[in-house]
């Protein structure tokens, strides 16, 4: 039988890559309309990176 947390591992982090990416293409198209960044892709950003090491440093020890 199989266990959620090896089943959302591979989601989460599919989840917190898109973040990332969203955060930065919608930064991207931000600072080309409006010459700022906002504050919605900053926080995209962050949160995104963030629950990736979050994800990083809780799978890194289970691989060993």
């Amino acid at each position: 039988m199989t266990s959620n947390k090896q089943f959302n591992r591979p989601v989460s982090f599919f989840l917190s890559i898109l973040m990332i990416i969203t955060g930065v293409l919608l930064m991207g198209f931000m600072i080309v309309v409006e010459d700022e960044p906002g504050a919605i892709p900053l926080l995209l950003l962050i949160i995104g990176t963030a629950w990736l090491f979050y994800i990083k440093r809780k799978i890194l020890p289970h691989k060993s």
